[in-house]
């Protein structure tokens, strides 16, 4: 049996560097481990959570449960806005109301207000930048589409991104299903079952996204609790709120839009192809 002694000076500063971990251990997230500002919890847990993590629990138990709750305790809340704020406001959950939904109808109906007037700041800020040389003049098409800092906001923060239907479609697999393409079956065999009974329901209209027209989804996806009802916006409401439209949105397409991204262009006859856009709208 080896035998180790150590100093005294040497067995404090071992305990110091333990005690030091520990507390290191103690300050970060207990999901993404990062030291970060932590929220203050609605519950009596003790754990620490940093926000974009505490967020997403939310979310998460939100759409597999039908109610936000404490990823550690499974204490359920509801969750309101605070207009006055802008930050949302936690609340311990009666069973009848969240059964009912009434957390989801009336966060959304608040925060639909703000979503609006992001519309209406990314008008103004639009309608004073210059494209840089080279690039199209329209605020909202070709190159200008992909460049993020130049996108609209969603309420989340997020920056939302201008999509076909085809697109649409597939960031709702990514999004719920981060697997799906690996399996079986074929991605593009799903994509032609899902696209034909695919409705895509505006979050400030409640209109149904009609054809040819593009949508405005959230690049957040379903993983925040600020989007209870869902992130989409047709061209409709954003062109009446945000004071312009996108040209190349009524075929169906842009540059950048989602559809492009990992997914190879299947061989299709003429009259299943718009505008490079595969099963568009």
């Amino acid at each position: 049996m080896a035998t180790f002694w150590c100093s005294k000076a040497e067995q404090a500063g071992q305990a110091g560097e333990a005690c030091q971990a520990d507390q290191e251990e103690e300050q970060t997230c207990a999901i993404c481990f990062e030291s970060r500002s932590f929220i203050k919890l609605p519950c009596a847990c003790k754990m620490h959570y940093c926000s974009t993590c505490w967020d997403r629990c939310l979310a998460n138990s939100a759409n597999v449960r039908g109610q936000p709750s404490c990823p550690s305790c499974r204490q359920s809340f509801t969750v309101d806005y605070n207009e006055a704020t802008g930050g949302l406001i936690f609340s311990m959950a009666s069973e009848s109301a969240t059964r009912a939904g009434d957390w989801r109808r009336n966060l959304s109906n608040k925060l639909r207000k703000v979503q609006i007037q992001c519309l209406r700041d990314h008008g103004t800020s639009m309608s004073r930048t210059s494209p840089p040389a080279g690039q199209q003049a329209h605020p909202c098409s070709g190159q200008l589409a992909s460049s993020s800092d130049l996108l609209p906001r969603c309420v989340c923060g997020a920056h939302m991104e201008l999509s076909c239907r085809r697109g649409r479609i597939l960031r709702m697999l990514d999004d719920t299903d981060p697997d799906w393409r690996t399996r079986g079956g074929g991605t593009e065999g799903r994509l032609r079952r899902l696209l034909p009974n695919a409705l895509i329901t505006c979050d400030l209209c409640e209109g149904i996204a009609m054809p040819p027209s593009a949508v405005w989804t959230c690049s957040n996806g379903p993983h925040t609790v600020l989007h209870p009802e869902g992130n989409d916006i047709c061209e409709q409401c954003f062109e009446r709120h945000a004071g312009f439209g996108n040209p190349q949105s009524k075929l169906g397409c842009t540059s950048g839009c989602y559809c492009q991204k990992g997914m190879p262009s299947p061989t299709l006859p003429a009259s299943d192809v718009v505008d490079g856009c595969e099963f568009s709208f």
